[in-house]
C-alpha cells in the first residue's frame, strides 16, 4: 500500500472509531464470521463499540514515482501533433457539461440543416446556370443566323445594284446615237 492509501484508511478508521455500533450490526456480525465472535456464534462483549487497531504510519517508505528536476521544458519527449490533438479533444470531452453537449448537438443539427439547404441551393444554381448557358448558346446561334441572313441579303442587294448599273451603262451607250460613228472620240472624252 502506498502512503496515500494508508493515510485514507487511517482517516476513515478514526472517523468510525468513535461511532456507536447499532444492535442490528451486532446481530449480523456473527453470521458474517468476524473476529469478534465466540465459538457459540454470539458476538463478543466489546462494550457496544467497534474496536479498530491502528498501526503506526511508516514514513520511511519512499514513493513509487519520483519526479526529476529539470531546468527547461524542452527535455520532455514530444508527442506527435495527432496524439496531442486527440488528447486535447478527449480532455475537452471529459470537461464539458451536459448543457454544453446539448448545445453542441443543437448546433450540429442546425449546421446539418443549413448544409442540406446550401446543397439544395447549389444544385438549383447549377441547374439555372446550365439553363442560362443553353439560352446563351441558342441566342448566339440565332444571332449568327441573323447575321448570315443579313449578309446574304446585302450581297444579293449589291449584286442587283451592280447588274442595274451595268444595264444602265449599256443603255446609255446605245442611246448615244450621235457618238456611234466615232468610238475613239468617246473614249477620249471620258
Amino acid at each position: 500500500m502506498n502512503s496515500f492509501s494508508l493515510l485514507c484508511c487511517l482517516i476513515v478508521g478514526a472517523l468510525t472509531l468513535g461511532a456507536p455500533v447499532s444492535s442490528d450490526a451486532q446481530e449480523r456480525a456473527p453470521s458474517l464470521g468476524t473476529k469478534g465472535t465466540t465459538k457459540t456464534g454470539k458476538a463478543a462483549d466489546t462494550g457496544g463499540r467497534a474496536r479498530l487497531k491502528l498501526e503506526p504510519l511508516d514514513l520511511s517508505i519512499e514513493p513509487e514515482v519520483q519526479l526529476k528536476m529539470s531546468v527547461s521544458l524542452g527535455d520532455l519527449p514530444e508527442a506527435p501533433s495527432v496524439q496531442r490533438a486527440q488528447a486535447a479533444s478527449l480532455w475537452q470531452a471529459l470537461n464539458t457539461s451536459p448543457e454544453d453537449v446539448l448545445r453542441d448537438a443543437q448546433r450540429v443539427q442546425a449546421l446539418t440543416t443549413d448544409m442540406g439547404k446550401l446543397r439544395d441551393a447549389t444544385i438549383r444554381n447549377k441547374k439555372q446556370l446550365t439553363d442560362l448557358r443553353l439560352q446563351l448558346a441558342q441566342a448566339q446561334e440565332s444571332r449568327a443566323q441573323w447575321r448570315n441572313a443579313f449578309l446574304a441579303v446585302l450581297a444579293i442587294t449589291l449584286l442587283l445594284v451592280l447588274l442595274a448599273w451595268r444595264r444602265s451603262a449599256v443603255r446609255v451607250r446605245e442611246a448615244d446615237w450621235w457618238n456611234a460613228k466615232h468610238p475613239t472620240m468617246r473614249s477620249k472624252d471620258m
